[in-house]
């Protein structure tokens, strides 16, 4: 998204040190049902008036208490998680450093450009972004680097379980805050989605699809899997293959892993083919949008395109829309809105700088995305067929 030269001075971002080529097919993206972790925050807010009761009398120096003694309550930052406002600064301004797994990476660049916007939004943050390219000992140097530039507070984006302990390690011996998005990392703030809920959601819709389509006969479904991530990656597809099976009456399932890798998922769709019977229907899923659409190609080129239905997880613009819309064999995709992500992460890390309390954990919202009406979530996208 283009930002005009004020707006990008104000935000004063900058991006550092980029590491090299990313491995694209990891786009972990993640999900909720719903952002009732911050709306139950919220509703704890105290009055308005409890802040200024523990003001000091205007007699006292403003420079005798710390930034961080001086906060709102916390219920009251926590309404802004999820609907952030320049009232969040508090008079100050914050660098943040800011972790992530890819430059490149398409749910990556989306939600890179979403911690613009919201920096432009609220005007008192600078973001300083480093690139591990998947590596858990390149994170934990970022984060050592973030320590040796002594930012406020530091925002991790992993799609590795192993990257997260040592980077929190060398943040908390620096006395930084961190959130986490995606792969939780210990002791921190989480913003994330509900996997599990998410996964069965979008089985659900993948097997309603299939009723509502008329079909009979024998039902098989394709779940492309990345039980490498670890219980992220778990969670989500157990939930897919729970919302399948409880959808879908007789339905089997063959599962296969597929290391988040494009190629292996299309050997791996051709190789269960193997095991389902002509004419049966197929209902393919995976673990985002490039795996589910690997393992279609591998529906293609057996020529069983006709017996299929898809549904990816992930759905992120541009790039898994059009797998949508060009496809007539995609009834719909879940939709993660990764350029919504940093309403919630940066508020979250300006109330943990400031010193409240919060919840471990604030989920962002998902939704399934049908495929007639993609431009009903992003008016301005093109199909290109």
């Amino acid at each position: 998204m283009t930002h005009n030269a004020n707006a990008r001075a104000r935000a004063r971002r900058r991006s550092l040190g980029t590491a090299g080529a990313v491995v694209a097919s990891l786009s972990l993206v993640l999900t909720a049902c719903s952002s009732g972790g911050g709306e139950e925050a919220a509703s704890s807010a105290p009055a308005e008036s409890a802040p200024a009761e523990s003001a000091p009398a205007e007699s006292a120096p403003a420079e005798s208490a710390p930034a961080e003694s001086a906060p709102a309550a916390a219920g009251d930052l926590a309404q802004y998680i999820g609907n952030p406002d320049p009232a969040l600064c508090a008079g100050r301004e914050y660098t943040f450093g800011y972790n992530t797994f890819s430059d490149t990476e398409e749910f990556a660049a989306n939600l890179w450009n979403g911690i613009q916007e919201v920096a432009d939004q609220i005007g008192c943050v600078t973001v300083t972004k480093l690139s591990d390219n998947v590596d858990p000992a390149t994170a934990v140097a970022n984060a050592k680097i973030f320590a040796q530039q002594k930012v406020d507070g530091a925002l991790l984006f992993n799609v590795l379980e192993a990257a997260g302990p040592g980077q929190v390690q060398v943040l908390q011996q620096a006395g930084i805050p961190a959130v986490s998005i995606v792969v939780e990392a210990p002791d921190e703030t989480f913003v994330t989605n509900d996997d599990f809920a998410d996964g069965e959601k979008a089985g659900q819709a993948l097997g309603q699809a299939y009723l509502d389509s008329g079909r009979t006969g024998e039902v098989y479904a394709l779940v492309g899997r990345f039980d490498g991530q670890g219980k992220t990656g778990i969670a989500r597809m157990d939930g897919l293959v729970k919302g399948l099976t409880d959808t879908v009456p007789g339905l089997k399932v063959e599962e296969f892993e597929t290391k988040a890798d494009p190629p292996t998922a299309q050997a791996g769709a051709a190789a269960a083919l193997g095991k389902i019977p002509d004419g049966a229907t197929i209902l393919v899923s995976g673990i985002n949008d490039g795996i589910a659409n690997a393992m279609f190609q591998g529906v293609k080129q057996a020529k069983r395109e006709k017996d299929t239905l898809v549904l990816p997880i992930g759905s992120v613009n541009p790039g898994g829309l059009q797998f949508i819309c060009q496809n007539p064999e995609y009834v719909g995709g879940l939709g993660f809105f990764p350029e919504n992500w940093p309403k919630y992460m940066i508020p979250a890390l300006i109330a943990r700088v400031q010193g409240a309390e919060l919840e471990h954990k604030y989920v962002v919202p998902t939704e399934i995305i049908p495929r007639d009406k993609i431009n009903e979530f992003y008016p301005d996208f093109k199909c290109d067929n």
